[in-house]
């Protein structure tokens, strides 16, 4: 099943010795070849592997924000540490921490690939590309279209099509209403 499934996410959970609420998985189907690597593992490994990669990416872009903006770097580091954003990330075992480090890579680098490579992840950092359009930069917005377009069709070789329809079809509107598997999204 789809990992936006509750219930066998919650049986998953429950197989797992776990208690508590199972959030489903809010990623489009081509971020999910890209966390393959995940599957032997238990849902607590999995959480805490997630969150030690998402450390590791906040400090990364800690330095990069350091360098970038010419800032000290305990500055980026204590923003970031301080973000609701980053703690709200680690109790979920997002992937948020890897999506903010690729796109800040993008932007202070002025490169379309890394914004796209986030954007199979999550949708939502496709809109910078449209940075690259107004600044005339075709090619390097062919780039991201590139890989973006070379990302589909990768997962589209190993997640089933149904699962592809389902999440842009149902799931996604879904989510415009406020309300998606019992969740209520504000």
């Amino acid at each position: 099943p789809y990992p936006t499934e509750r219930a066998a996410l919650t049986q998953a959970a429950r197989d797992d010795g776990r208690e508590g609420t199972v959030y489903p998985f809010f990623y489009p189907p081509p971020a999910l070849p890209m966390f393959g690597w995940t599957l032997p593992l238990s849902l607590v490994g999995g959480h805490r592997l997630m969150a030690v990669m998402n450390l590791g990416a906040l400090v990364g872009l800690g330095l990069l924000l350091a360098r970038w903006l010419r800032a000290p770097l305990w500055l980026p580091l204590l923003l970031l540490a301080c973000s609701s954003g980053a703690v709200e990330t680690a109790r979920l075992g997002q992937v948020n921490g890897v999506l903010a480090l690729l796109v800040g890579l993008g932007a202070s680098r002025g490169r379309a690939a890394p914004i796209a490579a986030a954007a199979l992840l999550k949708m939502s950092p496709a809109v910078l590309l449209i940075r690259f359009a107004a600044a005339r930069r075709w090619r390097e917005l062919l780039v991201g279209l590139g890989l973006g377009a070379g990302g589909l069709a990768a997962a589209l070789m190993v997640v089933d099509l149904a699962l592809f329809r389902r999440f842009f079809l149902e799931v996604l509107p879904g989510l415009s209403d406020g309300g998606w598997n019992g969740l209520g999204v504000p």
